[in-house]
């Protein structure tokens, strides 16, 4: 199957609700996701997380870092078909868990897909403010 917009909006449109089950439904389940300047590690949620299972661990300091769980609405999304790319752009909004203040950040997902018939996720490089995050963080946790 050739990667399209629609397919893509698709398996993103979940994390508007959020809900991070139906959309992790179409991430295979050894994915590599790679956090926030994963090589220098510049934050402590910052690493690559090898599973479905590692990223979640990951991702609950996050989620709990939150009054709610955290929409993301697409902005924008670009397809790559010589590579089997999506670059996927969110924005993101909305209170700390302690301070209550609130959080307004955008992400960028950098996703490489499977070659499947109905392709999965294999790959997702996240982009994102890390200074904000980890100034929230270091507020909500």
């Amino acid at each position: 199957m050739t990667l399209t917009r629609t397919y893509v909006q698709e398996i993103f449109q979940p994390l508007s609700q959020p809900d991070w089950m139906k959309f992790l439904e179409m991430v295979e389940d050894e994915v590599v996701w790679r956090f926030c300047n994963w090589e220098v590690e510049s934050m402590a949620l910052s690493g690559e997380y090898v599973g479905k299972q590692a990223f979640l661990k990951g991702a609950s300091q996050v989620f709990g870092a939150f009054a709610a769980p955290i929409p993301l609405v697409i902005q924008r999304i670009t397809i790559s078909l010589d590579e089997n790319i999506a670059i996927v752009e969110f924005r993101g909004e909305g209170r700390g868990s302690k301070d209550n203040r609130e959080f307004i950040n955008f992400f960028c997902y950098v996703c490489e897909f499977s070659d499947a018939e109905q392709p999965k996720i294999k790959v997702v490089t996240e982009y994102t403010d890390s200074a904000l995050t980890k100034q929230f963080m270091n507020n909500n946790l």
